[in-house]
C-alpha cells in the first residue's frame, strides 16, 4: 500500500529535523569539549601531599599556554602539605604565558606551603611570565604563604615570583619555559639566611630577601625575549 503524499512529504520533514539535530548538538558537543580543554590548559598547578605510604613527594609541572584575544584569566599554583612525621614535600610550577594576541588578561600567582609534623618539611616554589606585545591591560597578582601548625624540627617555606614583559618580536617561549624550570630546580622555595643570623631568630612569617634572585630572573627573561619587564613582583615567606 502506498503511503499518501502528504504522509511522505511529514515523514521527510521529520527526518530532516533529527538529522540537523544530530548534527547541530554534535557540533555543539565539539565545541564545547575544545573552548573546555583549551580553558583548562591555562591553569597549571603542582600539588606535594606525602603521606606515611610515600614519605617524600616532589610535584613538579611546566607549560607554555596561548591566550585567546578576548579577556582571560590563568593561574599558576604551586602547594605543598605535611602532616605525617619525617615527610617532605615539594612543589614547583613554572607557567609562560604567551598573551601576545590578548586584549586584557588576569594572571594570578601563588605558593603555598603548609606543615603539621615532626622532623618534616614542605616548600613550594612558584614563577609566573607573561609575555605581551605591548602594554596591555594586565591584572597581576602575585602571593606566598608558609605555616607551620603545630610543628616540632620542621622547615616550611614557600616563594613567588611574576614578571610581565614587553616582547612583540619572535621569541622561543619553549626554551624560555626550559631555563625557567632549570632556575627553579636550582634555587628551591626560598633563600637561606645570612649565615650570622640563625633560622629561629626571623620574625614568624617574615619575607626573606628575594630581590637578587627577582634580579636573575628579569636578566634572564630580558635576555632571551630582547623586551622589558613592565611588572616584576616576588614574595617569599618562612614557616613559623
Amino acid at each position: 500500500m502506498r503511503a499518501a503524499p502528504g504522509t511522505v512529504r511529514a515523514w521527510s520533514y521529520v527526518a530532516v529535523v533529527a538529522v540537523l539535530t544530530v548534527v547541530l548538538t554534535t557540533a555543539s558537543s565539539a565545541a564545547t569539549s575544545w573552548w573546555g580543554r583549551r580553558a583548562g590548559q591555562l591553569d597549571l598547578v603542582t600539588s606535594a601531599q606525602p603521606a606515611r605510604a610515600t614519605p617524600t613527594v616532589d610535584d613538579e609541572a611546566s607549560r607554555l599556554v596561548w591566550v585567546p584575544r578576548d579577556e582571560v584569566k590563568t593561574d599558576a599554583v604551586a602547594t605543598a602539605s605535611v602532616e605525617c612525621a619525617g615527610c617532605h614535600g615539594d612543589a614547583r610550577t613554572v607557567q609562560v604565558v604567551d598573551a601576545r594576541s590578548s586584549a586584557a588578561l588576569r594572571a594570578d600567582n601563588v605558593a603555598t606551603a603548609w606543615s603539621r609534623c615532626t622532623d618534616c618539611g614542605a616548600t613550594a616554589v612558584s614563577v609566573q611570565l607573561v609575555v605581551a606585545a605591548r602594554s596591555t591591560e594586565v591584572t597581576a597578582n602575585n602571593r606566598a604563604l608558609a605555616v607551620n601548625a603545630a610543628c616540632s624540627r620542621c622547615g616550611t617555606a614557600a616563594a613567588a615570583y611574576q614578571l610581565v614583559v614587553v616582547a612583540p618580536g619572535s621569541v622561543d617561549l619553549r626554551g624560555l619555559r626550559a631555563q625557567l624550570r632549570a632556575w627553579v630546580r636550582v634555587h628551591g622555595a626560598v633563600p637561606a639566611p645570612p649565615p650570622a643570623v640563625h633560622p629561629r631568630s626571623k620574625a614568624p612569617g617574615s619575607r626573606p630577601d628575594t630581590s637578587a634572585r627577582l634580579d636573575e630572573l628579569a636578566a634572564l627573561v630580558t635576555e632571551q625575549t630582547h623586551g622589558h619587564v613592565v611588572r616584576r613582583s616576588a614574595d617569599a615567606r618562612r614557616g613559623r
